[in-house]
């Protein structure tokens, strides 16, 4: 549960939600309750253990954005495209990522010969 609720502090409220249409800050206020953010831990978990991501934390959104300040926009360097993610996906890639990182540093140098 820490790993989530150090994920979800790091979460912007304004940032753009991906195919699931949920925001950060709709996302937040559900996961205050406690029965509903108990099911998160959960599902990274059996991510890990039966070693399969699930399809929908997979599908993009992709949106090309102009890019501010640009003299002439017919030139495709006057755009930059993004990818938009589920929102539950990056939570818990957010939290995998951290618990990687902290396994990493705990294991030291004999952490490449542990994989």
């Amino acid at each position: 549960m820490l790993e989530m609720a150090e994920a979800l502090k790091a979460c912007s409220n304004v940032s753009a939600p991906g195919s699931d249409h949920i925001t950060w800050h709709y996302f937040k206020s559900i996961l205050a309750d406690g029965i509903c953010a108990s099911g998160i831990p959960s599902l990274a978990n059996s991510c890990i253990t039966l070693r399969h991501w699930p399809r929908h934390f997979k599908e993009p959104i992709s949106v090309i954005i102009s890019k501010p300040g640009k003299v002439a926009y017919d030139t495709p360097k006057a755009f930059r495209p993004i990818v938009l993610l589920t929102t539950l996906g990056k939570l818990i890639e957010k939290m995998l990522a951290s618990l990687s990182l902290t396994w990493f540093a705990l294991a030291g140098p004999r952490a490449s010969r542990l994989v």
